[in-house]
């Protein structure tokens, strides 16, 4: 009978421990989720739409009743690696840019967040995505053939070399020395 009790007991403060943390978990994953909207906001634009359209699907998941706070969690953190990923891959897709005042489809290249580059689907022109100025500028011509190769390599259709590629970095200024 004495172990019973004890027995309830515990079972009656996990069940409190469990409340706890959901009341602590469905919180933190809210503000996960605003912390993914603001950086999927201030980033470079790689598969843009794409990536607004998942968070938009996991804000509507958040309100649904029918998906356990356990699989929430999981799909909020897999939106996060899948963003992480962004940072470490190479890849290729085609989308949209707005370059010279013009929507225009391009074929679009990233490696990681370090050079964000645009082509016409007509391989003729190219754009480079410029933090700084948060738009796609136009590259020199004489950059092509390094580009027209990082979309191959990206392929996978040529084995990877080295290249010399536009950056897509903030330009960072450093602070003045203090008078000495």
């Amino acid at each position: 009978m004495h172990s019973q009790k004890n027995e309830a007991a515990s079972i009656e403060g996990q069940i409190v421990d469990i409340k706890a943390t959901r009341q602590g978990i469905v919180p933190l994953m809210y503000r996960m989720l605003d912390s993914l909207t603001v950086w999927v906001e201030q980033d470079k634009p790689i598969k843009a739409e794409q990536r607004h359209n998942r968070i938009e699907r996991l804000h509507e998941m958040m309100g649904r009743a029918d998906i356990s706070d356990a699989e929430k969690f999981r799909r909020i953190l897999e939106a996060y690696q899948i963003e992480l990923d962004y940072g470490t891959k190479l890849g290729t897709y085609e989308g949209q840019i707005t370059a010279d005042g013009k929507r225009l489809e391009a074929n679009i290249f990233y490696l990681g967040r370090a050079a964000l580059l645009a082509r016409s689907i007509a391989g003729t022109r190219y754009w480079s995505w410029s933090d700084d100025a948060e738009a796609w500028l136009p590259v020199d011509p004489s950059q092509s053939e390094n580009i027209d190769l990082a979309f191959t390599i990206a392929k996978k259709q040529a084995t990877p070399a080295l290249l010399t590629l536009p950056a897509s970095l903030k330009t960072v200024l450093a602070a003045p020395e203090a008078a000495k």
